[in-house]
């Protein structure tokens, strides 16, 4: 069978699919471009990330540094004490600076006396002393100039060496401190007066009859004049006049008249020896020194002992090898008239090791 030839097909000649759709094809350039500025906007983004800088010498790597750099100028709060005000570092609505309320700058004991400030007493430096007295009416200053009156009433409790006394006992040119609470008006109340006992101390550089010279703390001399009332002590015992020496430390309590110190009371303080007995008499106690030196106590029927299992114990039961503390008043010779003496066997030698 003879097939007829097929003629080709002819190729279409209308409009293509995406002739047909140019809408469809403008959403696909245009999702296309809105892909590749996302791509290009993350890259950049990268490229523009904060890099890291090593820090100066002295710089802080802290998040708050700028905010702790700011925080510099605003002083220090309240100070130290301010009558009724808190203390701390708070400014409240005073702003930077040194702010003290309603109270006067100054660090101070609020309202209980002397020292650098008093609250609102304003500023002040040294004891506060009274300088004239009308009726009830006291007037005050400190060393710098600083003064106020304050009136003590039925209800202020006043006291001297801790006693009770009145208004009327009190006279110009003694040391006081007070107390006092601040009323609704704004106003004080003075609850408190207290006339504080003058004390004086140091080692004794002299003893002259009745007049004691110390040197004190601070490199200066006193002198402390006793009398027949004056009592003494020597530690935590009685004691005499004769426990005053040269170069024993001691503490008085008494009164000022002028440059005048009185004392009605003297505290000898007492020294303390100690270290391995070397050598032992009737009437003394030779140790060693931690630092090897020597150092000789002296013993009386009055000296006390306590020794370790013994009681009552005595000289006899301190032996060569032992260890003892002395506590007593020291000679110009630096050997010491002891008081009490407590000894307790050496320690056993620590294992050598392996």
């Amino acid at each position: 069978m003879i097939q007829e030839p097929i003629e080709p097909t002819p190729a279409p000649t209308g409009p293509t699919r995406a002739h047909r759709n140019p809408e469809k094809w403008i959403a696909i350039v245009i999702a296309t471009c809105l892909a590749l500025g996302a791509i290009v906007v993350i890259a950049l983004a990268a490229n523009s990330s904060p890099r890291s800088v090593p820090l100066a010498a002295g710089a802080s790597a802290a998040p708050d540094a700028a905010a702790k750099l700011e925080g510099k100028g605003h002083g220090k709060g309240h100070g130290k004490g301010h009558g009724d005000q808190n203390p701390g570092k708070g400014h409240g609505d005073q702003g930077p600076g040194k702010g003290h309320g309603d109270q006067g700058p100054g660090k101070g004991h609020g309202d209980q006396g002397p020292g650098k400030g008093h609250g609102d007493q304003g500023p002040g430096k040294g004891p506060i002393t009274i300088k004239s007295i009308s009726g009830s009416d006291l007037s005050l200053a400190t060393e710098d100039g600083w003064n106020r009156t304050i009136t003590a009433t039925s209800a202020t409790v006043i006291t001297k060496s801790g006693q009770t006394i009145k208004v009327t006992d009190l006279k110009a040119g003694d040391e006081i401190r007070f107390h006092q609470t601040r009323n609704a008006d704004g106003s004080y109340t003075i609850t408190a007066i207290e006339v504080p006992t003058p004390k004086a101390g140091g080692e004794v550089t002299r003893v002259d009859g009745n007049d004691i010279t110390v040197e004190q703390n601070d490199g200066s001399t006193r002198v402390i004049t006793v009398t027949g009332s004056t009592v003494y002590t020597l530690g935590p015992t009685p004691g005499t006049k004769s426990d005053v020496k040269v170069g024993t430390a001691i503490d008085a309590q008494g009164t000022i008249s002028g440059d005048t110190f009185t004392a009605t009371a003297v505290t000898v303080k007492l020294a303390r020896v100690g270290g391995e007995v070397t050598a032992k008499t009737a009437d003394s106690i030779t140790v060693k020194e931690k630092d090897g030196s020597p150092k000789t106590i002296h013993v009386t029927d009055a000296t006390k002992y306590a020794v370790k299992g013994k009681d009552p114990a005595s000289l006899a039961d301190i032996s060569i090898g032992d260890k003892v503390k002395a506590d007593g008043t020291l000679r110009a010779d630096a050997s010491l008239d002891a008081v009490a003496v407590r000894s307790g066997p050496p320690k056993p030698p620590k294992p050598a090791s392996p």
